[in-house]
């Protein structure tokens, strides 16, 4: 049977590690490990996996695993999302929010390290991260039925390496 323990495989363990640094941008708000759905509370954060993109520059002779790439990206997103009545209000604390995540990702020298020390020993291999960044951020905003929705989705890029 498989061993769901959440910190045990890429990127989960990512997702794992990066939540509880959100949820420490405001103690109030709330954390999923998914995307965020409309019906979601007013003020909340998404962490979640979006991609996995095999480097298929990075076949290498002798590798412990034949025809698999020793680089591995994986994509995560982290969606801020704030709903408010008032439009201008909503999208100031939004603006906030979204930056806070950046901040967070960029800034915060913990969460760094601890990312740069994520390791999975899967048997014969070891899987490590190499680099990480964040790619982009997208903003998004709507309204429904007198409330503003507004959303951003922070895309990061992490990139592994098995051994």
């Amino acid at each position: 049977m498989i061993d769901p323990v959440l910190n045990q495989a890429f990127p989960n363990n990512f997702i794992a590690t990066c939540a509880p640094y959100m949820k420490a941008i405001d103690t109030s708000m709330t954390v999923v490990l998914r995307p965020l759905r409309p019906s979601d509370p007013d003020h909340i954060i998404g962490v979640f996996a979006a991609l996995w993109l095999p480097d298929e520059e990075s076949y290498e002779i002798g590798h412990s695993s034949p025809g698999e790439p020793s680089l591995q990206r994986y994509q995560v997103g982290i969606q801020g999302m704030v709903k408010h009545g008032d439009e201008p209000k909503g999208l100031a604390i939004h603006a906030v929010l979204a930056a806070k995540i950046r901040r967070v990702l960029y800034k915060n020298a913990s969460l760094r390290n601890d990312i740069a020390s994520l390791v999975v020993t899967d048997g014969s291999s070891t899987e490590r991260v190499r680099r990480w960044n964040v790619r982009l951020q997208r903003y998004m905003n709507n309204e429904v039925e007198g409330t503003f929705i507004f959303v951003s989705t922070a895309e990061v890029i992490l990139e592994t390496e098995i051994t």
